[in-house]
């Protein structure tokens, strides 16, 4: 797999835009972020998400991850969910999951939201808009499912019955903790929890 595309000193978002048109996956990806960012060209979420999508159908894990991001968030897709990931501590193990969107079908797959973060030129995540603590009553359980989960392909997005409000919501069940079924009790859970959902 080819890892970030950088230019050549100098060079402007020109450079990535030609090796782009070229096929590049690298580039497709680089060009997606600097329309999201609006770096080096006007803010631009269509453009965006048309650039993340040849990279990520070309398997770039990073691209794949900053597209479901933006969709999650409403950037490029319409549809203003946000984006929830789930952090796990069993004694000095820590764990950082996410689902995230993969494809232009709006296929799911869960990431190491660490490993993710750690590429690259990864893209800088949003401020955190706030977090609960909510006590696991078996961590190791919960960790567990979460490495069971890393990788997987979980199907389409929808957000009422495949979203990552689900996946907090599986990784907490996994650790012992009694979260209702369905979107609209999970999220009334994670809201009274502490969780701020939008």
């Amino acid at each position: 797999m080819e890892e970030h595309f950088t230019p050549d000193s100098g060079n402007t978002v020109d450079a990535y835009r030609k090796a782009a048109e070229q096929g590049s996956a690298k580039a497709q990806s680089s060009l997606g972020i600097a329309y999201f960012q609006g770096r080096g060209v006007a803010q631009d979420y269509t453009q965006a998400a048309r650039w993340c999508h040849k990279a990520a159908e070309q398997g770039v894990a990073q691209a794949q991850n900053n597209l479901g991001l933006r969709y999650n968030a409403g950037q490029g897709s319409g549809d203003h969910f946000g984006h929830y990931t789930v952090e796990t501590q069993d004694g000095d193990s820590s764990l950082h999951t996410e689902q995230g969107i993969t494809d232009t079908a709006g296929n799911t797959k869960i990431f190491d939201a660490d490993a993710v973060d750690a590429m690259p030129g990864a893209e800088p995540r949003q401020p955190l808009l706030g977090s609960a603590k909510i006590p696991l009553p078996d961590a190791t359980s919960a960790q567990a499912y979460q490495r069971g989960q890393i990788g997987k392909n979980l199907g389409k997005y929808d957000k009422y019955t495949n979203s990552c409000v689900d996946h907090v919501s599986n990784v907490l069940r996994a650790g012992g903790v009694e979260v209702p079924a369905g979107t609209g009790p999970q999220i009334k859970y994670l809201t009274k929890a502490g969780v701020p959902l939008k």
